[in-house]
């Protein structure tokens, strides 16, 4: 397997860490690459967190592992994420909950590793069967302690998106899912009764809805003069619909 970061796709910033390589043996294929060095011992509300972009399904076969300084791993420690799979690449490729050619989010409690110290990070590959050729994308890797509750993804953040034809080319509604608001980034409609569509990709549990008007993203509302000024003060009103 070889990896390296790419500006070709990412989930946020400009680079992600693609992963690839041909498995060739139908008993046995399995290849780990360290990532990081690591010196980070973890506590009772440790948590690893990252963002996998399988581009087929033998691509699924891929996770994130942790090398310990007593010489055990996490792959072999029983931990499992949001889903209850394993936290080890075959297991993940087994357990059906990762898309292809979507980001996948994989969220693992370390609750059950405290007291232990992390050694090494690593990008993994294991298939104990078949063959084929894999690739991917791992991005916005993080090891963390989160004392609250989790906070929930942004399921709509990359979305494919459709809607009603926009103002001007460079506010099409791609642009309401892109997870910016500087730059002018937003989507605007001046047609009646404009919609959006998001496609998540799958059945999704949605537990908040968040719609952010242009002004977020530091755009000025429209000041329009009255009839006259010694009629009428200036009005601000917003511009059309965002």
């Amino acid at each position: 397997m070889e990896s390296s970061p790419r500006a070709e796709l990412a989930r946020s910033g400009t680079r992600a860490r693609m992963y690839s390589g041909a498995d060739n043996s139908t008993t046995v294929s399995y290849s780990y690459q360290r990532l990081f060095a690591a010196d980070l011992p973890l506590g009772p509300s440790s948590v690893l967190s990252y963002w996998i972009y399988p581009q087929q399904a033998t691509g699924t076969f891929a996770g994130v592992d942790l090398q310990f300084t007593d010489g055990s791993a996490l792959r072999d420690s029983g931990a499992v994420d949001q889903f209850g799979v394993r936290a080890h690449p075959q297991y993940q490729g087994e357990g059906g909950h990762l898309a292809v050619n979507q980001w996948n989010l994989v969220r693992v409690s370390l609750a059950g590793l405290a007291g232990k110290t992390v050694a090494r990070i690593d990008l993994g590959f294991d298939r104990p069967t078949g063959t084929g050729a894999f690739r991917g994308y791992l991005d916005d890797l993080t090891i963390g302690d989160e004392s609250g509750s989790y906070p929930g993804a942004n399921l709509a953040r990359g979305a494919a998106v459709t809607g009603s034809s926009p103002c001007v080319a460079a506010e099409s509604p791609a642009l309401a899912a892109d997870g910016v608001v500087t730059g002018n980034s937003k989507w605007c409609s001046g047609v009646a009764g404009a919609s959006l569509q998001l496609d998540l990709g799958a059945a999704r549990t949605v537990r908040r809805f968040v719609v952010r008007h242009a002004a977020a993203g530091g755009r000025l509302w429209r000041t329009t003069p009255g009839p006259s000024p010694s009629r009428s003060a200036p009005t601000a009103r917003p511009g059309p619909p965002r």
